[in-house]
């Protein structure tokens, strides 16, 4: 498709959105999806770039200069992703992007730093995120962003503190969460 991005259901045979781009605008490179890479996600960010995350990694959408920006795990530089399995992606009110990875956790992404910052489980800190597989990210009216997880419940981080909160569901608990 050359007037935007498209997201397929592979399910229901359809089209499920569309992220169109400027009028007059031809990508001259595109990326193909191909039965061994899955699109996740999709987020348009404040500035106007798509995010794509796949089962291979991020790609960044320029539809302003028709530019593709791909990241994945690259093992000899500290600040690449751990993994290429990304799952979630959110931008949040400051403009910061959090993306949500399938084996090691979330990632803080500053696109001015050009730097991850990742929040993983530790089994021997109740204060970190409670598993690092992530399935969603979204942000409070507070600031917070709240992350649900893999079997580990929904977590809180609370921006002030830098504090990880975690909810689970608990049938002794009439104040919990549902599973």
């Amino acid at each position: 498709v050359d007037t935007g991005v498209v997201l397929w259901s592979i399910r229901e045979q359809r089209n499920m959105a569309l992220h169109p781009f400027p009028p007059r605008l031809r990508l001259t490179n595109t990326v193909q999806q191909t039965p061994e890479v899955l699109v996740r996600q999709i987020c348009r960010d404040t500035t106007g770039r798509i995010w794509v995350a796949t089962s291979k990694g991020l790609a960044i959408i320029y539809p302003q200069t028709a530019q593709i920006q791909l990241f994945s795990h690259n093992s000899s530089d500290e600040r690449s992703l751990t993994t290429s399995d990304i799952k979630a992606i959110y931008q949040d009110r400051s403009g910061v992007m959090w993306i949500g990875e399938t084996v090691y956790g979330l990632h803080k992404y500053a696109p001015l730093q050009y730097k991850f910052q990742l929040y993983r489980h530790n089994p021997f800190n109740i204060q970190s995120i409670s598993n690092s597989y992530i399935r969603g990210i979204t942000e409070d009216k507070q600031g917070n962003i709240w992350v649900g997880t893999q079997f580990g419940g929904v977590n809180m981080l609370d921006r002030k503190t830098g504090l990880w909160k975690r909810f689970r569901y608990d049938s002794t608990r009439a104040d919990g969460i549902t599973s």
